[in-house]
């Protein structure tokens, strides 16, 4: 004969295996939580408050995640860490967590964490309630993986609000000392979002002359594969004013042959520098003058 506690923990575990059937298999093929993450939280599930002792386990594995150096040690370490923390998201139905003050403690101290517990808080909340901590998290002191990893999910609920969030991160906000932010959006994240927004985004960010040249580079050669063919006359002008960085003057030409090729051969024609004051773009200019044929 059962006794009461037994029941309950029975009953327990049978509300817990339903709720995380139901999550692995409401967000398509690939589940977000997997048998690891299932296994996992069912070891817990007796525990006076289980999703929390799963933070905690997370926390103290993100600690020894940050004393390894090895790629193949960390990336281990960070997988278990994913794991732990999807198996305290497969016990939200029951023992629900705050996912964002969750995110806003441990973003300085683990941001990997940070951005876990972000991509579960993704999976589990609704638009509206994400919003509030995307909007919360969109901030200059916040790490950089984080706040891309926000960027992204906004792009897919409202492109208009990120496309403006976007243009301030890359124009308005002064960068802090030594980041990489604004190339790593682009290359994280920006590259792979399609639509006419994240087109003129990148369009702007190409003609800035104030953006850093990774990312200046990054958004001509990827306009180039959008087919934007009105970006030539952009690009003519970022050939003609750039004067600092031979390696933009030498992609807004490669652009604008793609682009427009007739414009192109046009100020190989007419644009040669003289080689005494430019050598190296006159060398460049030179063989593309026989590529193209010009005499």
């Amino acid at each position: 004969m059962q006794t009461s506690y037994q029941f309950r923990c029975n009953w327990g575990v049978t509300l817990l295996l339903s709720s995380i059937i139901t999550a692995s298999c409401t967000k398509g093929v690939t589940p977000f939580i997997t048998k690891s993450s299932e296994s996992i939280a069912l070891e817990v599930i007796s525990s006076e408050h289980p999703a929390k002792d799963l933070v905690e386990r997370s926390r103290l594995l993100a600690v020894r995640y940050r004393t390894i150096s090895e790629h193949g040690a960390r990336s281990k370490a960070l997988s278990e860490i994913q794991i732990t923390l999807r198996a305290a998201a497969s016990l939200n139905a029951q023992y629900p967590l705050d996912w964002g003050d969750l995110i806003q403690k441990d973003q300085d101290g683990h941001p990997e964490l940070a951005v876990e517990e972000f991509l579960c808080a993704e999976y589990l909340l609704d638009s509206e309630e994400l919003i509030k901590i995307i909007r919360q998290q969109d901030m200059r002191t916040t790490p950089i993986q984080l706040r891309v990893a926000c960027h992204n999910s906004l792009w897919r609920i409202d492109s208009k609000e990120a496309y403006a969030r976007a243009r301030n991160l890359m124009f308005r906000e002064k960068p802090r000392a030594g980041d990489l932010l604004r190339p790593q959006y682009l290359e994280k994240m920006l590259l792979a979002v399609q639509g006419h927004l994240a087109d003129e985004l990148l369009l702007s960010i190409a003609a800035e002359e104030s953006m850093e040249a990774r990312a200046r580079s990054l958004a001509m050669k990827d306009v180039v594969k959008r087919g934007m063919v009105e970006a030539a006359p952009i690009f003519e002008s970022v050939f003609d004013t750039e004067s600092t960085n031979f390696l933009i003057r030498k992609d807004a030409l490669l652009a604008v042959l793609e682009l427009d090729q007739q414009r192109g051969i046009s100020i190989l024609v007419n644009k040669m520098p003289q080689r005494t004051s430019d050598i190296g773009l006159f060398t460049f200019m030179t063989a593309l003058r026989e590529k193209y044929n010009i005499k």
